[in-house]
């Protein structure tokens, strides 16, 4: 699926954490929810996953969804102003961490957020 055994070995590892995309990779390759790839959900159900649209796209689109400004996020301390600036500027990808306490604040799925289901 285009990962090194190295970087996987250091995600194992705890050393780094996994950017976004390549938590998309293993879990289309395991046909699961990025969720349930995560020990977040139970439910082992195979997913035929929609293909993801930008990550900064689809932040900006629930964020738009729920009545909020691109910066609320950063605001309201669930990330960082450089991490902010990095997404919907810049459009990185972020690291799993961070998705998820986005996903947390907002009350939604991983797969939610980033547009799986």
């Amino acid at each position: 699926i285009g990962i090194s055994s190295s970087a996987m070995f250091s995600w194992y590892s705890r050393e780094n954490m996994p950017k976004l995309d390549n938590i998309i990779k293993i879990s289309n390759f395991y046909k699961c929810s990025i969720d349930y790839l995560l020990g977040r959900s139970e439910d082992n159900s195979e997913l035929a996953p929609k293909d993801c649209p930008d990550f900064h796209t689809q932040l900006a689109n629930v964020l738009n969804s729920k009545n909020l400004k691109t910066t609320h996020l950063r605001n309201k301390g669930v990330i960082s102003s450089g991490l902010n600036d990095s997404i919907f500027n810049k459009h990185s990808i972020p690291f799993i961490d961070n998705v998820i306490k986005i996903a947390d604040f907002m009350g939604l799925s991983v797969d939610e957020l980033v547009g799986r289901v």
